[in-house]
């Protein structure tokens, strides 16, 4: 599986966030995201697609790791929660 680094990384912003953030530069559509808590329980799971705002407002203020998984790749992003 194809780890991803430098430019093609995906974006996620605004980080830290309080409610929603923004992702972009996927490289497809329907692609699973997995939010995991700092003791790596899944806490939300969901399919995202390019362009999307993401609303963590329910989470608990924290860090976080998303996990977007495609076709052929998987990438990890930390989220920090306020």
């Amino acid at each position: 599986m194809l780890e991803l680094n430098g430019p093609d990384k995906i974006n996620i912003y605004p980080n830290p966030t309080k409610e929603n953030v923004y992702v972009s530069n996927l490289k497809e559509d329907n692609v699973d995201l997995k939010i995991y808590d700092i003791n790596g329980k899944i806490v939300m799971q969901q399919k995202i697609s390019n362009k999307e705002y993401l609303n963590v407002s329910k989470l608990s203020n924290g860090i976080y790791q998303l996990t977007f998984e495609g076709k052929n790749w998987k990438e990890n992003r930390k989220l920090i929660k306020e």
